[in-house]
């Protein structure tokens, strides 16, 4: 049935996104189901690390589902973006949850830090100002060696950071609700990136009784 639900796509890689903490019995049924991958939230908007990340990668892995990343809804009114990156990665380490570069993650590791920007009213009418403490996020991962990629899409980038900004040639998870995986390697057409690393495909919707975005590459 869940297969019905959300038809895979041929050669890629699906997943979900996940602001909630869900079981370990709850990421078996999404690993049968054919998904490989959970992106938590590990920061939120409020200016605190998410207390429920690291549960959901132990689970995710407990399942069998190997690789996981994190997410940050950064808080920008609140500046200091860097401490913002530095206490999300302090907290997952304190809960038992370390970055790890090797495709290996083992029980409780992850592998790359993606950045959240979305909706206007989280940041400042200043699209300058905006940039400034993205770039400090980017900065902070690259200085504590950790990968770093963006989620947005031309809707919510432009009026935030501005149409003619660039994205710091990171890697770009796009946003594109069209039902299936269908946007890897096309040209997005904002942000000075020319093609699309991940797609969000579909939104707000249910997996295994999970609340869930669903992802691929």
């Amino acid at each position: 049935m869940l297969l019905f639900l959300c038809p895979l796509v041929a050669f890629a890689a699906v997943g979900v996104d996940v602001s909630q903490p869900f079981s370990s019995s709850d990421y078996t049924c999404a690993k049968g189901a054919g998904y490989s991958f959970v992106v938590p939230r590990a920061y939120e908007s409020g200016g605190q690390p998410d207390p429920n990340a690291c549960t959901s990668i132990k689970n995710a892995h407990a399942a069998g589902i190997q690789f996981a990343d994190v997410y940050i809804f950064p808080c920008s009114k609140c500046g200091n973006p860097q401490g913002q990156i530095q206490s999300m990665v302090n907290a997952l380490k304190s809960a038992g949850c370390g970055q790890t570069n090797s495709t290996s993650q083992g029980a409780t590791g992850w592998g790359q830090i993606w950045l959240d920007i979305e909706g206007t009213q989280y940041w400042t009418t200043s699209t300058s100002t905006n940039w400034n403490f993205y770039n400090g996020l980017v900065s902070e991962c690259r200085a504590l060696g950790i990968p770093v990629g963006t989620y947005s899409s031309a809707s919510q980038w432009n009026p935030i950071m501005g149409s003619g900004s660039s994205g710091g040639g990171v890697q770009l998870w796009l946003a594109d609700w069209t039902g299936s995986c269908n946007m890897i390697g096309a040209n997005p057409g904002f942000g000075g990136w020319t093609k699309v690393g991940v797609q969000q495909y579909r939104g707000d919707t249910t997996l295994c009784g999970m609340s869930v975005d669903l992802d691929c590459y």
